[in-house]
């Protein structure tokens, strides 16, 4: 009788370090993951995160100076970047008739993977978008719906 209590008593131990060891195991995962940009490109380039934290901040003032001088920028595996110019255009603005003066835009196209990445099961929207409805007048809440002939005509000739 006194074997049986060893052995569970062994067996308690086993499962209770695979389980320690499997939720370290487990949470060196969850360190993987929670990596920030620049320890994750740090770690796949085998360059230190000070370096990369440096061509991060050189990246976006290189590329405005590039826009600013007409060029697109491409970033193999990300994607490009490139100036367009939305034309002069009629618009409605708080409800109103307005005239928009041309002005130019960044834009973005992503690479190929970019789009699947976004698509991917486990990727969550940062902010969704509401759908467009048109309201030809913004600042009033719509009426019913009330039948043409709500009075008889009483007029007589």
């Amino acid at each position: 009788m006194r074997k049986r209590h060893e052995w569970a008593l062994a067996a308690l131990a086993a499962s209770l370090g695979v389980v320690v060891f499997a939720s370290s195991a487990f949470s060196d995962n969850k360190a993987k993951k929670e990596l920030t940009l620049k320890g994750a490109v740090a770690a796949s380039s085998k360059v230190s995160e000070e370096n990369v934290a440096k061509v991060l901040e050189a990246l976006g003032p290189a590329i405005r100076d590039r826009l600013a001088a007409g060029e697109t920028v491409e970033l193999p595996g990300l994607g490009t970047f490139r100036v367009v110019r939305v034309p002069e255009h009629r618009d409605l603005i708080n409800g109103r008739p307005a005239t928009v003066s041309a002005v130019n835009s960044v834009e973005f196209l992503p690479a190929g993977g970019l789009d699947a990445a976004a698509n991917a099961p486990g990727a969550a929207p940062a902010v969704t978008v509401p759908e467009f409805r048109y309201n030809p007048l913004p600042d009033q809440t719509p009426g019913l719906r009330v039948p043409e002939d709500r009075m008889p005509n009483v007029r007589t000739p």
